[in-house]
């Protein structure tokens, strides 16, 4: 319901209010703050005073109405505020080094063939083809025939499927 003028000097007479505790300061101070003669000052401040945006208290100054239902400090009506923002603070970088590190490890995995917590199969070649186990050896070994050489625990659960 402001125009954009009064909008304007609204806007900035709350933030000079601020400034000095939600009073706002001498006329003169008022004028260099809102950079207009004190003429102009006085005008916008006799404004709001008809819109109702600003009270006049009995000592003369001018308080933004209803200035301290609308304004609180926050430390004073919390006094565990700072201790619950310092271990919030905390908590959030102690997860942002958690996140670097798995980001680092992940890094230093690729660099040497990892990939997904599995090895590259490059990485696991066999050098020579000795090491390579042929259908041969495996049945020199006793192994063919679709025999499995595996622990005698999975041998028995083996047995147990083929009955």
């Amino acid at each position: 319901m402001l125009g954009d003028k009064a909008f304007r000097n609204w806007f900035n007479l709350n933030c000079v209010a601020n400034e000095h505790g939600g009073v706002l300061p001498a006329l003169a101070v008022v004028a260099i703050k809102l950079r207009v003669s004190e003429a102009r000052a006085a005008a916008a401040i006799a404004e709001m005073v008809t819109k109702k945006l600003f009270d006049k208290r009995e000592d003369g100054t001018f308080v933004p109405h209803d200035w301290n239902e609308w304004q609180f400090k926050t430390d004073e009506a919390d006094p565990t505020n700072a201790e619950r923002q310092k271990n919030f603070r905390a908590r959030q970088r102690a997860e942002m080094a958690e996140l670097k590190a798995l980001r680092d490890a992940s890094k230093s995995a690729l660099r040497n063939g990892v990939r997904n917590g599995v090895t590259s199969v490059m990485a696991k070649r066999p050098d020579t083809d000795t090491d390579i186990t042929t259908t041969a050896s495996v049945e020199r070994k006793g192994l063919g025939g679709g025999e499995y050489a595996g622990t005698p625990e999975f041998q028995n659960s083996l047995s147990r499927f083929k009955q």
